[in-house]
């Protein structure tokens, strides 16, 4: 808190007030219904202030040197986490397929809709067993059944 200043409250503003009654209260408050009750507000803060002013503070006890020198040590250096292990098989994008591919991912996605049907699991990823298939719709070179759809896209 700020040092308590010794003037006569009757010669403040009102704004003077409650900037003097900000700096003192916990919670600011934005105006008062008239002069004297701001000086009543702001004169019960201050006698709350000078009284609190007089008790004494706890010491703080050091912690030991051992203990300090471990939490400072632990905080700057964490501790590694290890990677969360991957459930499942690895899984490729449809974006690495069409840089691989060179391939613009919309026509890929276009001509996957066409030879698959439409995807429900949201994601275009596929497993190692499912790229010589989806790269060879993707180029345009699968079955002859996957062929005429993608065909009739171009």
């Amino acid at each position: 808190m700020t040092a308590l200043n010794t003037t006569d409250l009757s010669q403040l503003t009102m704004n003077q007030l409650v900037a003097r009654y900000n700096e003192l209260a916990d919670s600011p408050v934005k105006t008062f219904r008239n002069k004297a009750q701001a000086v009543a507000a702001i004169d019960e803060l201050e006698a709350n202030y000078a009284s609190t002013e007089d008790e004494p503070m706890e010491a703080i006890q050091p912690a030991p040197s051992g203990e300090l020198s471990s939490l400072v040590g632990a905080m700057l250096n964490p501790a590694p986490t290890e990677p969360e292990a991957e459930e499942g098989p690895a899984l490729i994008s449809l974006q690495t397929l069409c840089n691989e591919l060179q391939v613009v991912p919309r026509i890929a996605r276009r001509r996957l809709r066409k030879a698959l049907g439409l995807l429900t699991e949201g994601r275009w990823e596929f497993t190692e067993d499912q790229l010589d298939e989806v790269r060879a719709i993707i180029q345009g070179t699968a079955s002859t059944n996957v062929q005429a759809a993608t065909d009739a896209d171009e």
